[in-house]
C-alpha cells in the first residue's frame, strides 16, 4: 500500500462539537490504520520542512547554487558532499571572500559598485542557515553554532575593512503631501490612459496612508498570487453625501512573515481639505469601479450610488476575486481587468512620472509623518515591524533630523522644521532644467561617436550615388537597380533610426548635466517656487483642459462644460458647501472622462485621402499603438520619396508596404 500524502477521510467520526462527539472521533482516529500511516508520513516529511518565507527560500536557493559551483571549481575533493565536516568552516570563509571579490568588478553608470556591509551580512546569514540545516554535526550542536556565527561575523567585518565596503546608509528622500499632489498632477497631465493613471494614483495614496510596500498591493515575481482583490476592500457610506470610508485588508507584507501570509485591516476615512480631494480613497475607489463597469452589485452609475441608502456598498460576486490594480495593455492605451499589475509595471510608471526616484520614498515619508503624529509604537504597528527593533529609526523615520531641539530646550515646546533641504522637499530644492536653449545633436557630431552610424552613413552614400548614376543611364539593368534600391531603403531607415536614438540620448545627457550643476538657491527663488507649487492645484481644471484638447484633436465640436448639480438632489449645486461641490465635480469629470483607450483608432491621413477605397479610409486598428506605427510609416515613406530622383520614385511606388514595415 503506497504511503498516504493526504489526510484520510474519517467519516466514522462524529461531526458533533460536544465532548461526547469529540471522544468518539478521537477513538475512531486511534483505531484506523490509515490515520497511523498518515501520521508516519507526516513525521518523516516534517524533518525536511523549512518554515521560512518563499522569498527567503528563493534567495537561499541562489546562495546554494553558488556554494555548489564553488565546490565544483575550487574544492573538487568535496564534490557531492559539500556539507561534510572536513574544512567546512574554512570553506564558508572562502565563500564569503569570493562573494566580496566578485562584487568588485561590477559597474553601474561608470562607477564601481562594491557590495555593501549590509548585503554581506545577509549573505553570511544565508550561508550559515544552509550549513546549519544540512550539516549533521552543526545541526545538533548549539554551542558550536554560536561560536561559528560569531567568528563568521568577525570575518565579514574584516572583509569590510580590507575591501573598504560601504557601511553608511545613503541619504533618503522624503516627500510631503504637497509633493504627492504634484506627482499626481504630473501623471494626469501626461496621461495616456486615464484608467491606468487613476489606479496608480489610488495605489500611491494607499501606500502613503498606511506606509505600505508596493509588493503588498500588486503581484511580484516570488508571490504572483498575492495581490489586492475587490474582496479586500469594503466601501462604507456615511451621513455626508460625498464622504465614504474604505476598509482595506492588506493581505501580506511579503517579508518577515514566515511561511504564512500576514494580513491586517486599515480604515481610510475621507479627506477634509479641498486640495486633497484627488487622494480621497473613497472617491478614487468609486471612480475606478464605475469606470471598470459592473463592479457594484446594486448601482450602475453615479446617480444611483449617491441616491442609495445602503451602508455597505456591495460588489458583484463575479469580481470579488479579480485584481483591483491591473496591468496596462497595448502600449499603455488600455487595461486588462483580469490580470494583476506586476511590480515591474508599477516601477516603470513611477519612474517615468517621478524621474530618478524610487517608489519606496512614499513608505519612508509616511513613516516619518506617522512618527511625528502617532508616535513610534503605533507607527511600528502600522508598518508591521517586530517589537524590540530599531528598524523604524534606522531606515525610515526622519523625526530626529526634523525636530527643533532648540525650541524644546529654550521654549519647552515641541516643534519641527520641515521642507528646508532637498531630502525632504525635492521639488523645491532640485535644479530646475530649462531645455529650451539646448541645441540638438548635429549629424557631424553624431558621426564622430559610434562607428556603426559612420559605416551606415557611408553605405547609404554609396548606394545613393549608384542609384543617381543609374537614373541617368537608361541602359542599366532594371533588376540590378531594383536590388540596389532594396538595399538603400533599409540603410536609410537604419541611419535615421540610429540617429534619432542618439539624439534622444544626447538630450538626456544634457538634462543630467544640468541637474548635476548645483545652483545656489535664493530666498526669492524659494518664494517663487512655493507660489508656483500652490498655484496650479485645481485638478478639475486640468482634467477639463485635457478632455477639451482630446475632443479638439479628434474632430469633435468644442462644447461648453456644464456645471453638474447633485444627482437626485433638486437643489442647485450652489446651495452645497464648497468641499461637497468640488467633490461632485471631481466625480463627474473623472467618471465621464473618455481617454484614448475608448476611442476608435483611425488614421486621420487615410480618412482625408479620397483616392483610397472606403474600406481603407474607415479601417479601425486594434489599438492606438498600431495606429501610431502606421502614421510613422506614412511619414517615413513621404520623407524617403521626397529624397529620391523622379525615376526612382516610380520604382519605389511598386514596393510592397509590408517590405517597408519590416525595417521599423
Amino acid at each position: 500500500m503506497p504511503p498516504l500524502t493526504q489526510p484520510p477521510d474519517l467519516t466514522l467520526g462524529s461531526s458533533s462539537r460536544t465532548r461526547r462527539g469529540r471522544d468518539r472521533g478521537w477513538d475512531t482516529v486511534l483505531m484506523t490504520d490509515e490515520a497511523r500511516e498518515y501520521a508516519d508520513f507526516v513525521r518523516q516529511s516534517a524533518a525536511e520542512f523549512i518554515p521560512t518565507a518563499k522569498a527567503t527560500k528563493v534567495r537561499r536557493a541562489r546562495v546554494m547554487a553558488r556554494w555548489i559551483e564553488m565546490h565544483e571549481k575550487r574544492w573538487d575533493s568535496y564534490r557531492d558532499r559539500e556539507f561534510s565536516d572536513g574544512d567546512l568552516f574554512v570553506r564558508i570563509q572562502d565563500f564569503l571572500t569570493y562573494a566580496v571579490e566578485a562584487s568588485q568588478g561590477l559597474l553601474h553608470k561608470g562607477e564601481t559598485l562594491n557590495m555593501a556591509y549590509s548585503t554581506l551580512q545577509m549573505v553570511t546569514f544565508d550561508i550559515f542557515a544552509l550549513v546549519k540545516e544540512f550539516s549533521p554535526t552543526l545541526k545538533t550542536n548549539p554551542s558550536m553554532q554560536q561560536v561559528w556565527l560569531k567568528d563568521l561575523h568577525t570575518h565579514a567585518k574584516y572583509l569590510t575593512v580590507l575591501h573598504e565596503l560601504p557601511t553608511d546608509k545613503s541619504p533618503k528622500v522624503y516627500i510631503q503631501m504637497m509633493d504627492l499632489i504634484f506627482l499626481i498632477t504630473t501623471a494626469i497631465t501626461f496621461t495616456r490612459c486615464m484608467d491606468n493613471t487613476l489606479q496608480h494614483i489610488f495605489l500611491w495614496s494607499c501606500m502613503m496612508y498606511i506606509a505600505g510596500r508596493p509588493g503588498s498591493f500588486i503581484a511580484t515575481y516570488v508571490y504572483p498570487e498575492w495581490f489586492m482583490k475587490w474582496e479586500d476592500f469594503t466601501l462604507i457610506r456615511t451621513k455626508n453625501l460625498y464622504e465614504f470610508i474604505v476598509q482595506m485588508r492588506v493581505v501580506a507584507w511579503k517579508g518577515g512573515h514566515g511561511f504564512n501570509p500576514w494580513h491586517t485591516c486599515f480604515r481610510l476615512g475621507p479627506t477634509q481639505e479641498e486640495a486633497h480631494m484627488i487622494v480621497d480613497p473613497g472617491l478614487l475607489l468609486i471612480i475606478i469601479a464605475l469606470r471598470h463597469g459592473d463592479v457594484f452589485a446594486d448601482h450602475s452609475d453615479l446617480a444611483s450610488l449617491l441616491a442609495g441608502n445602503d451602508v455597505v456598498i456591495r460588489f458583484h460576486p463575479e469580481v470579488l476575486k479579480q485584481p483591483v490594480f491591473v496591468i496596462a495593455t497595448g502600449g499603455g492605451y488600455g487595461i486588462d481587468t483580469e490580470t494583476a499589475m506586476p511590480y515591474q509595471a508599477f516601477c516603470a510608471f513611477f519612474r517615468k512620472t517621478y524621474t530618478a526616484k524610487k517608489p519606496t520614498l512614499i513608505r519612508r515619508s509616511a513613516a516619518s509623518l506617522h512618527d511625528h503624529i502617532l508616535g513610534d509604537t503605533l507607527t511600528c504597528g502600522i508598518m508591521h515591524h517586530k517589537k524590540n527593533t530599531d528598524m523604524l529609526g534606522r531606515h525610515y523615520s526622519s523625526t530626529v533630523a526634523q525636530t527643533d531641539v532648540v525650541s524644546s530646550i529654550s521654549s519647552h515646546k515641541k516643534a519641527t522644521i520641515m521642507g528646508i533641504t532637498e531630502l525632504d522637499a525635492p521639488r523645491l530644492f532640485c535644479n530646475q532644467v530649462d531645455s529650451r536653449n539646448n541645441l540638438p545633436l548635429t549629424l557631424e557630431e553624431a558621426l564622430v561617436r559610434p562607428p556603426e552610424l559612420r559605416l551606415l552613413h557611408q553605405q547609404r552614400d554609396i548606394l545613393r550615388e549608384y542609384v543617381l548614376s543609374g537614373a541617368e543611364m537608361p541602359d542599366l539593368d532594371s533588376d540590378e537597380l531594383r536590388v540596389v534600391q532594396d538595399s538603400l531603403l533599409p540603410a536609410e531607415l537604419r541611419c535615421k533610426k540610429l540617429l534619432a536614438h542618439m539624439r534622444d540620448l544626447y538630450r538626456k545627457e544634457q538634462r543630467n548635466r544640468q541637474r548635476a550643476v548645483t545652483v545656489p538657491l535664493t530666498l526669492d527663488d524659494l518664494d517663487r517656487r512655493l507660489a508656483e507649487a500652490h498655484e496650479d492645484r485645481e485638478i478639475i481644471t486640468l482634467i477639463r483642459a485635457l478632455a477639451k484638447a482630446d475632443k479638439a484633436s479628434n474632430g469633435d465640436k468644442d462644447q461648453d462644460i456644464v456645471q453638474c448639480a447633485a444627482p437626485g438632489n433638486p437643489e442647485d449645486a450652489d446651495s452645497m458647501d464648497t468641499l461637497q461641490h468640488e467633490q461632485l465635480k471631481l466625480l463627474h469629470e473623472l467618471i465621464e472622462f473618455v481617454d484614448h483607450s475608448k476611442r476608435l483608432p483611425v488614421c486621420p491621413l487615410c480618412q482625408d485621402n479620397n483616392t483610397l477605397p472606403l474600406e481603407r479610409r474607415k479601417h479601425v486598428y486594434s489599438n492606438f499603438w498600431h495606429r501610431d506605427r502606421h502614421l510613422q510609416a506614412k511619414q517615413r515613406n513621404t520623407l524617403l520619396s521626397s529624397s529620391f530622383p523622379p525615376r526612382l520614385n516610380s520604382s519605389a511606388s511598386r514596393l510592397p508596404l509590408s517590405r517597408v514595415l519590416t525595417y521599423y
